[in-house]
């Protein structure tokens, strides 16, 4: 039998082999909880959530293939960029919207965002300081909105 160390701890070869491929399977499956979401959106007729949430699911399960070195169809770093870039839309995208305000608002709103966490995830921001301070932002929208200001 063929024995490694690994983190140095001694583990049968085969074991090691077969327990990463389950990791790996596991990891980019798990990305089809994207489908339920997406899912609802469609129903909802909210199009552009919609393709948020799924493209979110399927850029997500690129990267992590390519993250345990099983495809990469695109360099690392975009695909590291778009799940971070992806996931962060959808959660603000729902912030959004459940907001209660117009329609030209959300999409100013959403838009401002898109260009806010783009920065965010080009320039590396992605401490938990820079992701309280875009929810920080989506929730003074909600309150001000339940307020009745613009």
């Amino acid at each position: 039998m063929v024995l490694c160390l690994v983190k140095g701890i001694f583990a049968d070869s085969l074991e090691v082999g077969v327990g990463h491929v389950k990791q790996s399977i596991a990891l980019i499956v798990s990305n089809a909880a994207a489908i339920l979401p997406a899912f609802w959106a469609l129903r909802q007729k909210a199009f552009v959530e919609w393709v948020l949430f799924t493209a979110s699911g399927v850029s997500s399960g690129i990267y992590h293939a390519c993250d345990v070195e099983t495809w990469c169809p695109l360099p690392y770093g975009v695909l590291q960029f778009m799940d971070f870039w992806l996931s962060f839309m959808a959660v603000v995208s729902v912030f959004i919207y459940l907001a209660s305000t117009d329609e030209g608002f959300k999409r100013t709103i959403k838009t401002v965002l898109t260009i806010l966490t783009a920065l965010m995830a080009l320039t590396k921001a992605i401490r938990r300081e820079d992701s309280f301070a875009v929810v920080r932002l989506c929730g003074n929208v909600s309150q001000r909105q339940q307020k009745g200001g613009r």
